[in-house]
């Protein structure tokens, strides 16, 4: 009789969700560069470290919709089979609900982020431009 929920090389099956488990802690790098950016006081600094959160939320945002994907196939015999044969159909649903629950919260706090890192990024870039001396109207930005 089948325990298991995944199908891996091993008996933990740990394997198997390495994209699932990088894209969930892949989101600390872009939370941690925007945490840092609000202590840094050099303009061109911040910017640079506003735009590769960004760039870390973008790739974030992509991951976690292909570790939805990746879980779904590895989990498709345990949830659809009959639960006579593995008794873990209930298990699985439940593990899976949660999973695809868990990714689209951290999806919309990633989408959040990004909204905010947009609008700091705009500001930076006033401030950077007048410390140029640019005089730069909103529609210019």
């Amino acid at each position: 009789m089948k325990h298991r929920a995944i199908e891996a090389s091993s008996s933990h099956g740990l394997e198997a969700l390495g994209i699932a488990v990088f894209a969930s802690l892949a989101n600390v790098v872009a939370a941690l560069l925007l945490f840092l950016a609000t202590f840094v006081r050099r303009s061109d600094m911040t910017f640079g470290m506003l735009e590769t959160s960004k760039m870390f939320i973008g790739a974030n945002l992509a991951l976690m919709v292909l570790s939805i994907h990746h879980v779904e196939v590895l989990t498709h015999d345990c949830r659809w089979w009959g639960d006579f044969h593995h008794g873990n159909s209930d298990v699985c649903h439940q593990g899976f609900t949660l999973f695809c629950v868990a990714t689209v919260a951290m999806g919309v706090s990633n989408c959040t982020l990004m909204y905010l890192a947009s609008r700091a990024a705009i500001t930076e870039r006033r401030v950077f431009a007048k410390q140029l001396g640019y005089d730069i109207a909103d529609s210019d930005l």
